[in-house]
């Protein structure tokens, strides 16, 4: 039994940590309205099968306040700001390709990557109505649409059974037993539609604001499951008027450059060594 729905958001979850971006927060459908805008530029969601007018009110309405929206699957209730509209029945997709016709692709640089399943949960079940097709098949993959507020996204099947049919011809586990191609898409479009003010070429990050102000940024040589190793990060900070006297850390560090509201320090980490980065609230 596959349970897509309960799966996808810790697998998105996991997709930007590896990827670098800092760590989300879950929340549950019935306290969405008491997200507010400045607290996040992106909402991952769930299948919506089953959500109430009000949880789909309240989804819409963070959008509308300028929150992006990257969905899985189902999208009912919602197709306008998705840019889509449902087909007369369910396609199944088994060839997955990079849309090369579109020049402002995101996904532009895995465009040599390409996938083929068989698993039976792979079906579409939305045509484009106004969304471009970033990801394509014998039908639609993934869409992307620009709003009068913002960007949404949607996954129309879901990634994690995208070569999961391989589970009948050998022993895999996790992440690993899933498509390259699904994995780096899914990565990419949460750097797309989450504009993260702080990246990490290696290693993972965990990022807060406290009471006082100060944003802390924590960077870890986190391997697992793979063999730990040293790592030299390059952590990319996107904050206004950001500069190295505002900056402090626990370790040495050293500023690659500085323009603007972007800097870029590089770090040296051990192996299971962290730092924690703190930026003054001045």
């Amino acid at each position: 039994m596959y349970n897509t729905a309960e799966e996808t958001i810790p697998y998105a979850w996991e997709t930007a940590r590896l990827d670098g971006q800092q760590s989300g927060f879950l929340c549950d459908l019935e306290s969405l309205h008491e997200l507010l805008p400045e607290d996040i530029s992106l909402l991952v969601l769930p299948p919506l099968c089953g959500a109430t007018q009000e949880q789909l009110g309240a989804i819409r309405s963070l959008h509308e306040r300028g929150i992006n929206l990257l969905a899985f699957e189902n999208v009912d209730g919602l197709e306008d700001i998705f840019g889509v509209e449902v087909a007369e029945e369910s396609i199944v997709v088994n060839n997955i390709s990079i849309n090369t016709n579109l020049s402002n692709n995101p996904l532009q640089e895995i465009e040599n990557l390409t996938e083929y399943t068989e698993h039976p949960l792979s079906k579409a079940r939305y045509r484009a109505n106004g969304a471009d097709v970033l990801l394509q098949g014998e039908a639609p993959v993934l869409l992307l649409n620009q709003t009068q507020n913002g960007k949404t996204a949607l996954f129309n099947i879901p990634p994690t059974v995208v070569r999961r049919d391989s589970f009948y011809e050998r022993v895999a586990y996790g992440r690993n037993s899933i498509s390259k191609l699904m994995n780096r898409a899914v990565a990419i479009m949460q750097r797309e539609l989450g504009n993260p003010n702080v990246m990490t070429t290696a290693g993972k990050i965990i990022v807060f604001q406290a009471q006082n102000g100060e944003r802390h940024i924590i960077v870890e040589e986190d391997a697992f499951p793979n063999e730990p190793s040293a790592i030299a990060p390059l952590v990319t900070i996107h904050l206004p008027e950001i500069s190295k006297k505002k900056i402090s850390c626990d370790k040495p560090f050293d500023v690659v450059s500085s323009d603007g509201d972007v800097i870029k320090i590089r770090l040296q980490l051990d192996v299971h060594e962290c730092v924690i980065i703190t930026i003054a609230n001045e």
